[in-house]
């Protein structure tokens, strides 16, 4: 579990006066702060749960990146990269755009054959989508939808 680690490498980084220990103590926090917050419970996280934490706070690191980039703050934007990299080295890496449009498109196949129909964006957006979500949940949203999208804009 992610927490139990991150609870090791505090010490260690103390030790070491590692410049993560500031995003290790962070990722601590968040967790004990989703445990006590939504969940208001002492059972431990599931890892499921951790992942959820983790997702949202790299979500707010390139959502950071990209603000302080675009007000030419170069110094806070390297920082929140740091940290980025630091909270993606504890999440499943993600599929590359072979894996998703592959999977799609086994999907797409698969559909096809069973509604006996051409499929279209209206009827079959949703339900593809969704399928792909249950599939790569650590993908980001948009990247999938726009692969349906321009998937089904083409056929």
């Amino acid at each position: 579990m992610i927490y139990e680690k991150i609870e090791s490498l505090i010490p260690r980084a103390l030790k070491e006066k590692s410049e993560n220990l500031g995003i290790y103590k962070l990722i601590k926090a968040e967790l004990l702060k989703y445990k006590t917050g939504p969940r208001n419970s002492t059972a431990p996280l599931t890892e499921q749960e951790e992942l959820e934490v983790l997702r949202g706070m790299a979500k707010e690191r390139v959502d950071s990146i990209e603000k302080y980039t675009k007000a030419a703050r170069k110094d806070l934007a390297e920082i929140e990269e740091k940290e980025l990299l630091v909270i993606k080295s504890f999440l499943p890496a993600e599929p590359t755009d072979k894996e998703i449009q592959d999977y799609y498109d086994s999907l797409y196949k698969f559909r096809q054959e069973n509604t006996g129909r051409e499929l279209n964006l209206k009827d079959d957006m949703k339900p593809l989508l969704e399928e792909l979500k249950k599939k790569f949940p650590d993908s980001p949203g948009k990247k999938l939808s726009g692969i349906v999208l321009e998937s089904l804009k083409k056929k």
